[in-house]
């Protein structure tokens, strides 16, 4: 007995011909030759990419102390009003729900190439060193899934990191390979340390998209430490001069919380941050 046989499409081949009784030639699909299909049209990043009220572009980072703080950035579209982050100490089972905090996030908008959106950035202070955290965020009825983070150990105990330089081209088709490729090798990292260059221009949305698409749910539970590259300076002609000079890039401040301990001029684009430490003392720096 034959697979189909068994699979009983021999009998129902003979059911639909003793029972019905077909009228005039039969065209199957594609026996015409003048069969074609219709080109596929690209859909425009500005739908690709378009915010909602569910939130996404969702990023850890440090803008304080990384033992005893976590910082959280997201984005939404104009419609929300409320945005909080909720959290707790993480636990096996899904109990932690009877006893999580809440902290409200400062909104600000941003225009882009494609779209007004809002983004949404809190720093959760009071954390516990070298601990589980649970989180998500939203607006009271559209929520991010739940995530993990762990604060830094207060001791100088040994971690590891992935280090990414020059994203920049390509990032959805494959960046995203790389960067999946490094999680998957070293998936307890710390951070991972983005050397500038994280899109090719500047302002284009659709590229931040992308460099977020590529890593999936990566910067939702390993945090992200950013520098900008040339790459993330947008380029500002002077209409009467013609000179051309650059800019940081507005998605910077919006999209990431760094620390503001540098240059004034380089606001959280220049900083410094100790991860675990420990007992090391910096001349001036007060522990």
């Amino acid at each position: 007995m034959t697979y189909w046989k068994k699979c009983g499409i021999a009998f129902l081949a003979f059911t639909l011909n003793a029972a019905c009784t077909l009228v005039g030639p039969t065209t199957w699909a594609h026996d015409d030759e003048n069969h074609t299909h219709e080109t596929p049209v690209k859909v425009p990043a500005g739908i690709t990419y378009a915010p909602t009220a569910v939130p996404d572009r969702i990023v850890l980072t440090w803008a304080e102390d990384p033992t005893t703080t976590q910082s959280v950035t997201w984005r939404t579209d104009t419609s929300v009003e409320t945005a909080i982050v909720e959290f707790a100490t993480a636990e096996d089972g899904p109990l932690f729900v009877n006893h999580t905090q809440e902290k409200a996030a400062k909104s600000e908008t941003l225009e882009t190439d494609l779209v007004l959106a809002k983004y949404h950035s809190v720093t959760l202070n009071g954390l516990v060193p070298n601990t589980k955290y649970v989180y998500r965020v939203g607006d009271g009825a559209n929520w991010s899934e739940w995530a993990h983070f762990i604060t830094a150990s207060n001791q100088a105990d040994p971690f590891s990191f992935v280090y990414v330089g020059d994203a920049q081209n390509d990032l959805k088709s494959h960046w995203s390979r790389l960067v999946r490729q490094a999680y998957s090798d070293a998936p307890r990292a710390a951070f991972l340390l983005h050397a500038g260059d994280l899109v090719n221009r500047a302002d284009s949305d659709a590229e931040w998209g992308e460099w977020f698409y590529a890593q999936g749910f990566i910067p939702r539970s390993t945090p992200c430490v950013a520098v900008p590259g040339n790459h993330e300076q947008s380029k500002i002609a002077n209409e009467e001069t013609g000179e051309v000079t650059r800019r940081l890039t507005n998605h910077w401040e919006r999209v990431f919380e760094f620390p503001s301990n540098g240059p004034e001029s380089s606001r959280e684009s220049v900083y410094w941050m100790d991860y675990q430490r420990g007992a090391v003392h910096r001349p001036g720096f007060q522990q």
